[in-house]
């Protein structure tokens, strides 16, 4: 009989992508009947623990990221960049002091660079092993690509959610050339499974990404719906609200649902607005819905899947400066066409890493 493994979890908390597209990699190690530990911030807690009661949990907090209205995303990130250096070694050193604590044999890092140990076999998730700058930064896109590299190295396996056959849901930037640690296309990661469902819903907005942009793109849905008279649910991701409802004219605001109760809302949706951070469209795809898709304004991952994905029609894109209400719920989309891709076919590669630990 294989020995109960101890597994260490630890995803990035820049929003709540990364947590809730490991949660069935988390569901599928607990009903392996191994040990899972979730270490994160208190918001990565409160979903794990909502999808998987049994599991252990450590409070393991990182920096917050907030973006400058007047720099830029890349500008500020580049200003940040001595606290990114020193928060990975602060999560390294951590992380090797929880592998020792709990005795841990495996830990997965979901794109938390210094979640590795040495003492325990490491694996990282990341769908983003190539980068697309935009203007003057274009022809470096090679410098941050390299830099991921490194980081990668200390790991022992990359898993990459996306699919293996082109076309790709992540397009360019899953292309694991260079990539010298093995690594494996694991297909996409996403809590919700395809199902039908009458469209009940008017228009549901999915809220998501970092401060300012947050906030403002919220105050021109509400104003829009309200001036246009379209009435509009807005789900804005905070868990930390104890799932408070609010109206505003149109306007219904929820501040939190359950899995289930997005993916409900996710299916019985007219219209989905969304932005196009990877996670949500991992979301949309396992459900076989398409959206328009609004970029955070000067991110360049989120503004390359939005516009390869609005090129291959599978979403419709426009830009939160230019965004339109009125238009976005007149925009009809081609159905998504990723056929049977969808399915999860994490649970080989998940085995073969066990198979190496028993």
């Amino acid at each position: 009989m294989n020995r109960r493994l101890t597994i260490l979890f630890c995803p990035l908390d820049w929003g709540l992508g990364h947590i809730t597209r490991d949660v069935p990699l988390i569901q599928y190690c607990v009903n392996e009947g191994h040990k899972v530990i979730v270490a994160g911030s208190e918001k990565v807690i409160q979903i794990a623990k909502e999808a998987c009661p049994t599991i252990t949990t450590e409070l393991f907090t990182g920096f917050e990221i907030i973006y400058s209205k007047k720099r830029g995303i890349i500008i500020g990130l580049l200003l940040k960049l001595p606290d990114y250096i020193v928060d990975f070694y602060n999560d390294h050193k951590k992380t090797e002091a929880l592998a020792d604590k709990h005795n841990v044999d495996l830990v997965i890092s979901d794109n938390r660079f210094g979640c590795y140990s040495k003492e325990a076999y490491s694996v990282y998730i990341s769908h983003q092993l190539q980068f697309r700058l935009k203007g003057i930064a274009k022809p470096f896109n090679f410098i941050p690509a390299w830099v991921h590299r490194q980081i990668i190295k200390k790991y022992n396996h990359c898993l990459i959610p996306d699919f293996e056959t082109k076309p790709r849901l992540a397009g360019e930037l899953s292309e694991k050339k260079r990539l010298r640690t093995p690594a494996t296309y694991i297909g996409i990661l996403s809590r919700f499974e395809p199902k039908t469902a009458d469209k009940t819903e008017d228009t549901v907005v999915l809220l998501g990404g970092p401060e300012p942009y947050r906030t403002q793109f919220e105050h021109i849905i509400i104003n829009q719906a309200n001036e246009m008279q379209i009435p509009v649910t807005i789900i804005q991701g905070k868990p930390d609200t104890n799932h408070q409802k609010t109206t505003i004219g149109f306007v219904k605001r929820v501040s939190m649902l359950t899995g289930d109760e997005l993916e409900n809302r996710l299916l019985t949706a007219k219209t989905i607005i969304s932005r196009s951070g990877y996670s949500s469209l991992m979301d949309l795809a396992a459900l076989n819905r398409t959206a328009v898709i609004v970029p955070t304004p000067g991110q360049p991952e989120q503004e390359y899947l939005a516009r390869y994905l609005h090129q291959s029609g599978y979403f419709v894109t426009m830009s939160q400066q230019a965004f339109n209400l009125k238009t976005a719920t007149e925009l009809i989309a081609h159905k998504l066409t990723f056929d049977n891709r969808t399915h999860p076919i994490f649970a080989n590669t998940l085995q073969k890493i066990f198979n190496q630990l028993y």
